[in-house]
């Protein structure tokens, strides 16, 4: 960006500050011959009028009020600097900002409450999963707030899905015959099973099962299919491999069930939100 200023009409050094009103407001299309703005020079007696060229670009030139002035070029632009040093605190108040959108209205930029920049695009929690991201702490690992953040998503025909990994395991050590549950309800939220491994110390088909009441014994079905392991020996399931996790109802907790009472070891890795 260039700049130019240049001395306004002459003007008195005791004339009294006035409040500067705009010719367009935030949010109505530019119909109007905008005001121009002025300010003093740093010896406070000097009014100064900002000039643009015909695009509408600012451009910097000191042509009076002592200085060696800037005639910035886009080739070599002069430095403008703020009445705040960086790092110094605040000492008077902001002045907006704003632009122009692609309709040619005038807009101001938006801020929350503590003066953090707003986004546009923000992400909508029910159109990840369920996954509510405005109740979530986004940070690095200092603890700092992670801003221009992307966030893996995969498509799955009908929605784009956030991403996320099992941060939680369970130890399996079963020998009873039927549904034992292995992952307990909690709330609404829904099991999300990533990997699990199993050892059987003879022949058992496995297959995980999901109700509520102890051991799923009210509304129970099936929430995998049936692992038939015709000798003693071992499985492991990777359900992330293909980015398909077992997913359970809401409210619902899971259950392991096997068709004999045949010792079955092992460990489920799981999410749930």
């Amino acid at each position: 960006m260039v700049c130019i200023l240049r001395h306004s009409a002459a003007r008195s050094a005791g004339l009294a500050a006035r409040l500067l009103s705009l010719a367009v407001v935030a949010g109505v299309a530019f119909a109007q011959t905008p005001t121009p703005v002025q300010g003093r020079d740093a010896a406070g007696n000097k009014y100064r009028t900002v000039a643009v060229d015909p695009t509408g670009k600012l451009q910097v030139v000191v042509t009076s009020g002592g200085g060696s002035g800037c005639p910035g070029t886009a080739a070599t632009p002069c430095v403008v600097g703020g009445k705040v040093a960086a790092g110094a605190a605040q000492t008077g108040n902001p002045l907006p900002g704003g632009g122009v959108d692609s309709g040619g209205v005038a807009r101001a930029l938006a801020t929350d409450a503590v003066g953090q920049q707003a986004i546009a695009n923000a992400v909508s929690a029910a159109s990840v999963s369920g996954v509510s991201l405005s109740t979530r702490s986004l940070t690095d690992y200092l603890g700092f707030p992670i801003y221009n953040r992307e966030i893996p998503y995969l498509f799955n025909g009908a929605t784009l899905d956030l991403q996320y990994g099992c941060p939680n395991s369970v130890i399996v050590d079963d020998s009873t015959s039927g549904n034992v549950q292995i992952i307990a309800a909690s709330g609404a939220t829904q099991v999300h099973i990533c990997k699990a491994s199993f050892t059987t110390a003879a022949a058992v088909n496995i297959q995980f099962t999901q109700g509520t009441g102890a051991n799923c014994v009210v509304g129970t079905a099936n929430l995998s299919g049936l692992y038939q392991l015709p000798v003693a020996s071992g499985v492991f399931e990777d359900f992330m491999s293909d980015r398909a996790p077992l997913v359970g109802a809401a409210s619902q907790a899971v259950c392991l069930n096997l068709s004999t009472t045949t010792r079955t070891t092992g460990q489920v890795w799981y999410a749930q939100f």
